[in-house]
């Protein structure tokens, strides 16, 4: 891993970690996440100057990640333990 994946890996994985923290990612749709309403903040957040210039590989990046820790969750709980969500 060359000094540029390593970047594009930390900013994904902060990315991935504010998704979570301010539960972009919900609802779930059929244990999906709700990948329109996370760039629709993510926009937000370039317009208003609060989120740095970002690449749509970071974006893709952390939103498949968030993705794959849901899908692990689903496994591990079962099916249905994101039915209160």
């Amino acid at each position: 891993m060359d000094e540029e994946d390593e970047f594009v890996a930390r900013q994904a994985g902060a990315l991935a970690i504010d998704i979570l923290d301010n539960r972009l990612h919900l609802p779930l749709n059929d244990g999906k996440i709700n990948r329109d309403k996370i760039e629709d903040h993510i926009v937000i957040g370039l317009y208003s100057g609060k989120l740095m210039p970002i690449t749509q590989e970071i974006v893709d990046l952390a939103v498949n990640g968030v993705q794959d820790m849901i899908d692990i969750q689903r496994n591990a709980m079962g099916e249905g333990w994101d039915e209160n969500e």
